[in-house]
């Protein structure tokens, strides 16, 4: 009886020992299962905050891009205006020296008026004149002012008011420089005159 109760205690103690290493061994497998656990939720968060931030950059790209768009239409927009407004101001351009080249027209012609090639001719030679006598006179500056009031525009573009104001500016701009010219056309002649009196002296 003896021997068998030893026999039971040792086969009692061997499984008991196997059921602890058994436990020891599912632990350490879980903790191990645990740590994994914890480093792929890491590594899960870490994608999400990066998926979140390319959904960002995706959604702020595709609002620029709707951006561009918006942008290029309008400069094709614009762009357009300017052509057709070039064909305006190129078509008036037209008119305006149709216009103005009916000056060769004796019948048209006043004593304030001049020939386009005769008023070319009088620049060209104030220019590069190199004769002491030169006058030129101040009348044979054209004045502007019926010519561009006479100008008729018929065109309903709003652009046109702008056109006409700086039509104004420069018919301004021509009136003073017509007044710059007589002026200066007096001092050379004033010029001109003493010069000569003094080579007269001189000679005498």
């Amino acid at each position: 009886c003896l021997i068998n109760l030893n026999n039971m205690s040792s086969t009692t103690s061997g499984k008991t020992t196997d059921d602890v290493g058994s436990v020891v061994a599912l632990r350490v497998a879980l903790q191990t299962l645990a740590e994994r656990c914890e480093k792929l939720q890491s590594r899960l968060d870490v994608v999400e905050k990066e998926n979140v931030t390319i959904k960002s950059h995706c959604t702020c790209q595709t609002a620029n891009n709707k951006s561009s768009e918006v942008n290029v239409q309008e400069l094709s927009s614009k762009k357009q205006q300017l052509v057709e407004y070039l064909k305006i101001v190129t078509n008036e351009n037209r008119t305006l020296w149709t216009t103005l080249s009916t000056l060769d027209n004796p019948a048209v012609q006043s004593n304030d008026k001049i020939k386009p090639k005769n008023s070319l001719a009088i620049i060209d030679n104030y220019l590069k004149y190199n004769d002491v006598d030169f006058k030129m006179n101040s009348n044979c500056i054209m004045d502007t002012d019926d010519d561009l009031i006479s100008l008729q525009y018929s065109s309903d573009d709003e652009s046109w008011p702008m056109l006409l104001s700086e039509l104004n500016a420069y018919k301004e701009k021509l009136t003073l420089a017509k007044h710059l010219l007589a002026d200066q056309n007096d001092l050379i002649f004033n010029v001109t005159s003493r010069f000569n009196l003094l080579v007269e002296g001189k000679s005498y």
